[in-house]
């Protein structure tokens, strides 16, 4: 009996047992939660549908009004890390993506066909679990540097310039996985980590879902009305402007009009309302310290320095090394090769494309289960005391139950868990284009051998055909035959 079957036969006798144990009673299906769940449902059809008309009326009415001409856009980009922020960058300025974790603010510049220059800043990440307070002050100041005015152009607003001139403006993308939750735990977070850009950032700001494809059928704005009012805030707050972005094509082409779409919709937005006040040096150096602005009176919530201290640990932990990429995309490969000889399946005649998403993973989340939280940060918290000699002992906090709290531990993990599963993406994706790489190498050296093949027998057919007529009748018809097919 097959392995399929052997679990087929389990599942059944696990369900005769259960029905056994309930005395033949099967579960039924009430029919006002049922009918509740429909409502809620046509609610959100409702809604979802309400969004969208008045997307494309508040569309066809900027269509029609005026905007300053522009010539020269910056695009900063923001939102958590592993937000895909550095991907959709690299697809808006057509160069490969960079595998490397962005932890600083970096600017590109690039000529489109219509000679608008765009400028795109990508900047480091801020967490999606913890609170803004706990962002590093290194990491705040790189985020602070995309308001840095450009030498060349100084973005020059349309209302400074005369009507006649072309202008430049800055738009902001905030990056918002369409895969995940958004609650108002993130709400709150994005809010914190917005506010140092100023109030004036929402009329400026463009929501972007990526990953959309995991929604499949299912429209992004019933993912808006449907995830909760969390999200219904942010996507109000910037205008009800909102992109969604495609991650998995079939076609290069497909991402390059994704990006020419999304660099029109910035382009039409900016052109129209250039309200952003950029705060002053003094300003953002404050910001970049504190989180906010030196006027602002609202008092801050209390950080505590141990936990903060423990997420900068955490944040110097978070880059994938290359060695350790290694270890993995190998340990992986292994456990293929080990899973495959154990069938009777003969490996050489099947490509690595032959197994299944779901095997992949599998296998991925057991390897990646081999490093735990504690022993990553375990190392991270020795080599930082080695280092820091005179600081306080963060091993105490981090170990001893009584000082590490279970909240700050399930924040910890929560964050891992990110990381654990982009890797695992990572790693995925790595080997399904090995895959093809291998798959296409191997079918092109196929041709080459036939082509070759092909060439050889033409070349010593045409000289020496005269043993051809050498051979007996039925023979010679066959090669013939066989030499025609070939000519063709």
């Amino acid at each position: 009996m097959s392995t399929r079957a052997t679990l087929s036969q389990t599942v059944l006798d696990q369900v005769e047992t259960l029905v056994e144990r309930n005395g033949g009673r099967h579960f039924e299906t009430d029919e006002n939660v049922i009918q509740d769940i429909l409502k809620k449902r046509e609610e959100v059809d409702k809604r979802a549908e309400n969004r969208k008309q008045r997307r494309i009326k508040h569309k066809e009415t900027w269509e029609n009004t005026a905007g300053s001409p522009i010539s020269e856009v910056t695009i900063v980009m923001l939102g958590w890390v592993f937000g895909s922020k550095s991907e959709i960058s690299s697809v808006i300025l057509g160069i490969p993506e960079k595998e490397k974790r962005t932890e600083t603010c970096v600017k590109e510049t690039k000529v489109m066909k219509n000679g608008l220059k765009v400028t795109v800043v990508d900047t480091p990440g801020w967490w999606k679990y913890f609170s803004a307070s706990l962002v590093p002050n290194s990491v705040r100041s790189e985020i602070m540097k995309a308001l840095d005015e450009d030498e060349e152009t100084g973005h020059t607003s349309a209302k400074e310039k005369s009507h006649d001139k072309v202008s430049s403006g800055r738009a902001f993308l905030l990056m918002i996985p369409a895969d995940t939750s958004f609650t108002n735990e993130q709400k709150k977070i994005i809010e914190d980590n917005m506010k140092p850009f100023g109030e004036t950032i929402w009329q400026n700001t463009i929501v972007v879902f990526n990953r959309a494809h995991c929604l499949g059928e299912f429209e992004i704005e019933q993912h808006i009305e449907s995830e909760g009012e969390a999200l219904i805030w942010l996507v109000e707050q910037c205008g009800n402007r909102y992109f969604t972005f495609t991650d998995e094509v079939k076609h290069q082409s497909e991402l390059e009009d994704q990006g020419q779409k999304l660099v029109d919709m910035v382009v039409d937005m900016v052109s129209k309302d250039q309200s952003l006040q950029i705060p002053s040096n003094k300003d953002k150096e404050q910001m970049a310290e504190t989180g906010h602005r030196t006027e602002e009176g609202s008092p801050e919530e209390p950080v505590d320095h141990d936990l903060k201290k423990l997420v900068e640990v955490l944040h110097s932990e978070w880059e994938w090394r290359p060695w350790e990429m290694t270890e993995f995309r190998a340990r992986f490969a292994q456990r293929l090769r080990t899973k495959y000889r154990k069938c009777d399946v003969n490996i050489g005649k099947f490509p690595k494309s032959s197994h299944t998403r779901e095997e992949i993973e599998k296998i991925l989340r057991d390897e990646l289960r081999g490093r735990s939280l504690e022993e990553v940060l375990e190392t991270a918290l020795h080599i930082y005391f080695q280092r820091e000699c005179g600081a306080f002992d963060i091993l105490s906090i981090m170990f001893e139950k009584d000082q590490f709290k279970s909240e700050w531990k399930q924040l910890f993990e929560r964050e891992w868990a990110r990381r654990e599963v982009r890797m695992m993406k990572y790693v995925l994706a790595k080997y399904l284009a090995d895959s093809k790489e291998d798959a296409d190498a191997g079918e092109a050296h196929m041709r080459s051998c036939e082509d070759a093949s092909v060439q050889m027998v033409k070349s010593t057919l045409l000289k020496s055909s005269s043993w051809i007529d050498q051979l007996p009748p039925l023979i010679k018809e066959i090669i013939k035959g066989i030499l025609k097919r070939l000519k063709e």
